[in-house]
């Protein structure tokens, strides 16, 4: 009866001693990868810079990716100059543009 008692401490004791060097691995593991940051890069959409451990990463945050792939960068159609649009259909940078636009048409 006595063994049975023994063994069953034992294995408590090394159940308990896995799980906690599991969550120390994985503590430490979150700490290393939050303390340093490989690349430094800038975004794509808005050209801000930021940090990130990914070297294909292009987007700052989840909202720049969106607004990127939502709304990408055109050219205007009357004065050439790259801008974000505020729709996808859009072709004129700004109001004057587009009544120049028209008026050169007629």
């Amino acid at each position: 009866m006595r063994k049975s008692k023994c063994t069953s401490e034992r294995k408590n004791r090394i159940v308990r001693n896995k799980t906690l060097s599991k969550v120390e691995n994985s503590t430490h593991t979150r700490t290393r990868l939050s303390k340093t940051f490989p690349y430094l890069k800038t975004c794509q959409h808005c050209g801000r810079k930021f940090k990130t451990h990914f070297h294909t990463q292009k987007y700052c945050s989840a909202e720049c990716y969106a607004n990127a792939i939502r709304n990408p960068k055109k050219q205007c159609e009357y004065c050439h100059i790259e801008f974000q649009p505020a729709h996808r259909h859009t072709k004129y940078c700004s109001v004057e543009c587009y009544h120049l636009a028209i008026r050169t048409r007629r």
